[in-house]
């Protein structure tokens, strides 16, 4: 039986939001998915909105053991980026991050810079 992916829309630290569109507005199917993830003792809460196909699990497990575990139990097959693509991911981020930084020091003569942009801009 193929188990339906899952995806990680985001995550924080306690609370991780997956998605699984192939189940979207199957309302049994995350009833179930709840029941099996609290009954278990594997989260401590689980908020499920089937319409959007998504749930979101409050738990201090991470991506590595909710992956074994959801494939364990026949659940859904969680897809995670790989390492490489990370890398990538986060090189292409920094490259677009000093891009934009050099953009702006040239264009305000080294006065202005992005980071001391964004701390200005995220403390009003």
């Amino acid at each position: 039986m193929k188990l339906p992916d899952a995806e990680v829309c985001h995550i924080t630290k306690g609370r991780v939001r997956i998605k699984i569109p192939s189940k979207k507005g199957n309302k049994s199917f995350f009833d179930e998915l709840r029941n099996t993830l609290i009954n278990d003792g594997f989260a401590k809460e689980v908020s499920i909105n089937p319409s959007i196909s998504s749930f979101i699990l409050y738990t201090e497990e991470n991506l590595d053991n909710i992956k074994t575990y959801a494939r364990e139990k026949n659940l859904f097959e969680l897809k995670t980026i790989d390492e490489e693509k990370r890398k990538v991911i986060n090189y292409t981020i920094k490259q677009a991050y000093n891009n934009l930084d050099s953009k702006l020091k040239r264009f305000f003569n080294n006065e202005i810079d992005l980071g001391s942009t964004v701390f200005l801009t995220l403390i009003g």
